[in-house]
């Protein structure tokens, strides 16, 4: 609409600037046709003087004195129209250049400045749409941010765990429906850590609960001093029910005990270090036998 609107300001421009040259010479054709309608009329007044002079004398005809006035008469006459024909054509003139055209048959503006103003009008009632719009889009977000406000209370709660751990497992997917009582989430309580082992049937049998033992990270020499807390046994499958990470099928073809080693969460590298794994020394087990063997001996 812009571009159109450029457009047609160059056509009526183009239009206003020749419609003027165009009275501009109306009015200079019609200046010369009054300067020879003053001659001729200073030529009809010599020659009525002239007749009428003759007249008085007795000299010329009343019909010659009737013809020179009425030639006086219709010179009068046409110098009285062009100067009227000046003054209308210099009026046109005014009014073209401050863009409104007269003539004979019309009065108003061409096409061009006619479709200028429609645009104008367009234009400015587009503007007033623009606004609006503006204010309904502001009105829009307002509701949109109220609305997102109002599902995210719906979609999120906060949780207080009873223990200070890590998130280990999520049990509900994003957006499916909860039932009051159902698990949620899994967290892992760092601050029991156990450590488990599976050992063979015959050192089984020489274990008992509270005995010491240590207990040593792969590719780590610090060695911890922990106690057997639990003899799970051969099929000691149910008892990880509620451990973060469970026995291998390795692991249950051996006999399970529990060591609890309570330096291990005092570690800064190792408060939370779940499914590492390690060598676990009994003190009834072969290896310990051996050190204090050694130990004894001086070796």
């Amino acid at each position: 609409m812009s571009a159109s609107r450029s457009r047609f300001d160059v056509q009526s421009t183009d239009y206003q600037r020749g419609r003027v040259r165009q009275i501009e010479a109306r009015i200079a054709e019609t200046k010369a046709a009054q300067d020879a309608a003053a001659t001729r009329l200073r030529q009809a007044d010599a020659e009525f003087k002239r007749a009428n002079e003759l007249s008085t004398r007795g000299v010329q005809t009343a019909a010659n004195l009737d013809r020179a006035r009425a030639t006086y008469d219709v010179a009068q006459q046409e110098l009285e129209s062009t100067q009227q024909r000046v003054k209308y054509l210099e009026t046109e003139l005014t009014s073209a250049r401050e863009g409104v055209f007269i003539g004979e048959s019309y009065n108003d503006a061409p096409s061009s400045a006619q479709r200028i103003r429609e645009l104008e009008q367009r234009l400015a009632e587009l503007n007033v749409d623009k606004e609006q719009v503006k204010a309904r889009i502001v009105q829009l977000d307002r509701q949109v941010d109220a609305e997102r406000l109002r599902v995210n209370n719906l979609s999120f709660a906060t949780l207080n765990a009873s223990v200070v751990g890590l998130v280990w497992d999520i049990l509900i997917d994003d957006g499916q429906y909860a039932r009051r009582g159902q698990d949620l989430v899994k967290i892992v309580d760092c601050r029991t850590l156990i450590v488990t082992a599976g050992v063979s049937e015959s050192l089984y049998d020489g274990l008992s609960v509270g005995t010491a033992a240590q207990f040593r990270l792969f590719r780590d020499d610090r060695i911890f001093n922990g106690t057997i807390t639990r003899l799970g046994g051969s099929g000691a499958a149910s008892l990880y029910t509620n451990f973060a990470v469970g026995p291998s099928a390795q692991h249950l073809q051996r006999f399970d005990v529990t060591v609890t080693v309570p330096d291990l969460a005092g570690e800064a590298d190792l408060g939370c270090a779940i499914g590492r794994t390690g060598r676990v020394i009994f003190t009834a087990g072969p290896i310990a036998q051996f050190r204090r063997f050694i130990t004894r001996h001086g070796l």
